[in-house]
This record gives C-alpha cells, sequence and structure tokens, in this order.
C-alpha cells in the first residue's frame, strides 16, 4: 500500500480562510507522487508545523488544522472531519444510486423498446399506451 498526502494549507492561509467564514479545510487524499505541492515540501499532520511528517514529530501537542482542536488532523473525532466524511459518503451514494438507475433504465430500454421509462408516470394507471417504433425502409 502506498504513502498518501493530505492537503492542509498553510497556517497564514488557514487563518484567512477563517476570517473569510471558510473553516474547512480540503481533505483530498492522494499519492505522494501526485501531491500538487513541491516534492520537497513536507507539513506534519499532528501539530500541523511545515517540514517533516507525522513520524518524525517531537511534541506532545497536537493541533487539528482543521478545527484548531487538541487532536491530530487525521483524527476521527475531529467534528469537521466527520461532518466531511458523511457529505463524501452521501455524494457516493448519491452517485451509486444514479448509475443503477441508469443501468436499469438501459437494460429496460435494450430489452424491450416499448416500454415506458422509469420515471414517467402514467396519465391513468390502469391504462399505458405503447408507441410502436417503425423503422423507414
Amino acid at each position: 500500500m502506498g504513502r498518501f498526502c493530505v492537503k492542509y494549507p498553510r497556517p497564514k492561509e488557514l487563518d484567512t480562510r477563517r476570517a473569510h467564514g471558510d473553516s474547512f479545510t480540503r481533505m483530498e487524499k492522494h499519492s505522494t507522487k501526485e501531491c500538487p505541492k513541491s516534492q520537497g515540501y513536507t507539513c506534519c499532520s499532528e501539530c500541523g508545523s511545515e517540514g517533516y511528517f507525522f513520524k518524525d514529530c517531537r511534541t506532545e501537542i497536537k493541533k487539528c488544522m482543521h478545527c484548531n482542536g487538541p487532536h491530530s488532523c487525521r483524527a476521527m473525532r475531529c467534528p469537521v472531519r466527520k461532518a466531511e466524511q458523511k457529505r463524501k459518503q452521501e455524494r457516493s451514494r448519491q452517485v451509486k444510486e444514479d448509475l443503477s438507475t441508469s443501468f436499469v433504465q438501459a437494460t429496460q430500454t435494450a430489452t424491450n423498446p416499448h416500454s415506458v421509462p422509469i420515471g414517467i408516470a402514467a396519465a391513468d394507471s390502469t391504462t399505458i399506451n405503447f408507441v410502436r417504433r417503425v423503422d423507414k425502409t
């Protein structure tokens, strides 16, 4: 399993975001090789200091870059991180639901070209009019 980089803004940028009402920093996960920061950029996810990774952190004081709480940026107890994870799960569920519906529609149309598409309600539930497809020769 490869290493992953979590993108956090610099402390000054974070203070600017908070001053403008944006308390959440983007929690993008990407491989270290694909990190948009320069290859030499390092940031500790335990204390938020630049210049080293969490494995080399010597301080006992934790500081979350998301909420300034006394925990690591990676802690699941962070309320900001929990909210973001919930948002991502909901988005993923919605995408899966949309793909599933699209697949059902595509399958239904391919199997029976005269069927009524999903999501279209008939005017009278007892009577459904089918349109016959006529190919021109």
